[in-house]
C-alpha cells in the first residue's frame, strides 16, 4: 500500500510524473478523503459507502475513475500526467460523465453531477449543476459523504458571498 509523507508529497510536486505515477498520487488522495479504490476486474460497490473504480468503459471512452456512493454512480475523475496543464480537461471528463450507462438506475442523476480533473499536483472540481458550471482548484477530493449530501440538495457546492466564490469542501 501507497504511503505518502510530507517529503514524498514535495517530491512529487517538484519531478515530473508519468500518468501511471500520478494515479498513485491520486489513489493517496482519494484515500486521504474516505474513498476505497478498486480497479474494474475486482469492484464490489458495497464494499465502503464511497467508492473510486478505475478504467470503467463507457460508450464515450474509458473513465480514469468512475466514483461511486453507496452503490450509485455519482462522478468521474479524469487523471492526467503531472505535467500536464488541467486546462481544458473539463470538457474530457464532462464526455464521460453524460456517457449512456448513467441513463440506468446505477446513478444518483444523469448525467453525473460532479467532475474532477488531477494531475497528482492540482486537482480541478466542477459541480455541474451551477448556473454557470466551470472547473475550479480545490484542496483535495470531497468525501463520499459530502457529495452525497450535496447530490441530494439543491444547494451548490459552489456558494456566493459577498461577491466572492467559496468552495465548500470538508
Amino acid at each position: 500500500m501507497l504511503s505518502l509523507n510530507e517529503t514524498d508529497r514535495y517530491c512529487c510536486n517538484q519531478v515530473s510524473l508519468p500518468e501511471e505515477q500520478a494515479r498513485k498520487v491520486i489513489d493517496v488522495q482519494l484515500k486521504d478523503a474516505g474513498w476505497l479504490v478498486q480497479d474494474m476486474g475486482h469492484r464490489d460497490l458495497s464494499a465502503s459507502q464511497g467508492i473510486a473504480v478505475s478504467e470503467i468503459s463507457l460508450s464515450t471512452g474509458r473513465a480514469d475513475y468512475t466514483l461511486f456512493v453507496d452503490g450509485k454512480a455519482l462522478g468521474i475523475i479524469e487523471a492526467k500526467r503531472s505535467e500536464h496543464s488541467l486546462t481544458g480537461v473539463n470538457e474530457q471528463s464532462s464526455v464521460y460523465a453524460e456517457a449512456e450507462q448513467w441513463l440506468a438506475d446505477n446513478s444518483w442523476q444523469s448525467p453525473l453531477p460532479f467532475r474532477y480533473e488531477a494531475n497528482g499536483r492540482e486537482i480541478n472540481f466542477t459541480d455541474q449543476r451551477d448556473p454557470d458550471p466551470r472547473a475550479r482548484d480545490t484542496f483535495g477530493f470531497h468525501r463520499p459523504e459530502s457529495l452525497r449530501d450535496f447530490s441530494r440538495s439543491r444547494q451548490r457546492l459552489r456558494m456566493i458571498q459577498l461577491g466572492v466564490d467559496y468552495l465548500y469542501c470538508r
